[in-house]
């Protein structure tokens, strides 16, 4: 699919990606090399082929950070830092830097983020007049979360958690009734029960390899299509991470499916 999915119009929009060395089951795993560069680069690179406005690296303060902070330094992304745990507060530096009403939220640990989801969740917030748009029933660590600058000044009004300020849209999915979401359902071929792709602990990481050396030897990670059908070959490579439990809690996977199955 051409990256030309989106206007030149409809491309006005920024990305804010999260990373940080300091991760509890995988410290230091975003500066991890895979297929001959490290893990950040990969996803700096996949969102910067769908031609956002900005991409600006969101990262803690702290000497254990610093590593991230010169890999940005030396390769000319963007980025502003802030308290580990208040990624809200991050998230804030980062937009005030942006001209933009429009936004995703990415994470660093995603080296799979797929530009197709990236496109497609802009296109339908705007589309859909939303606040809030994210894509479904894609594999873990492939899609994106997008919002409005309202949207993201409403989570700021409204975060009163501790959770709030750690999970940058928790806010959204705890206080549905305030916020207009639209739920994207996936296309059949971005679409695979079970595939795992984010990457948190080592068995992640391990699936995370042997997908890149297996379909990519150019340093560039393969497309979520491609991956996909090679799965579908090679069924019990998904079994690699099978039984890493995701750390977001049940109770937001509860609200989230809710909202999903509700029709919204």
């Amino acid at each position: 699919m051409s990256l030309d999915f989106l206007t030149k119009k409809d491309r006005r929009f920024c990305a804010i990606i999260q990373a940080r060395m300091g991760a509890t089951r995988l410290p230091g795993k975003v500066l991890f090399d895979l297929g001959g560069k490290p893990i950040i680069e990969h996803v700096v690179s996949r969102i910067q082929s769908c031609n956002p406005d900005k991409v600006i690296l969101a990262i803690p303060v702290g000497t254990q950070d610093d590593s991230l902070a010169f890999w940005a330094s030396d390769n000319d992304v963007e980025f502003v830092r802030g308290s580990e745990m208040n990624v809200l507060s991050r998230f804030k530096k980062a937009i005030e830097l942006c001209d933009s009403d429009y936004f995703i939220r990415v994470t660093g640990d995603n080296p799979f983020v797929d530009p197709e989801i990236v496109t497609r969740t802009v296109k339908e917030l705007q589309r859909e007049n939303a606040d809030f748009a994210v894509m479904e029933e894609t594999p873990l660590g492939t899609t994106v979360e997008a919002f409005t600058r309202d949207a993201f000044s409403h989570i700021l009004e409204i975060a009163s958690l501790a959770e709030e300020f750690e999970h940058v849209t928790l806010a959204v999915w705890y206080n549905t009734d305030k916020f207009k979401i639209h739920v994207i359902n996936a296309p059949s071929h971005l679409k695979c029960d079970g595939l795992r792709l984010t990457i948190d602990t080592q068995k992640d990481y391990e699936l995370a390899c042997l997908i890149t050396k297996s379909l990519a030897g150019d340093l560039r990670t393969p497309m979520l299509r491609d991956i996909i059908k090679y799965v579908e070959h090679n069924p019990l490579v998904k079994r690699i991470n099978v039984d890493v439990e995701q750390q977001l809690g049940k109770v937001l996977r509860e609200k989230k499916s809710k909202v999903i199955h509700s029709g919204v």
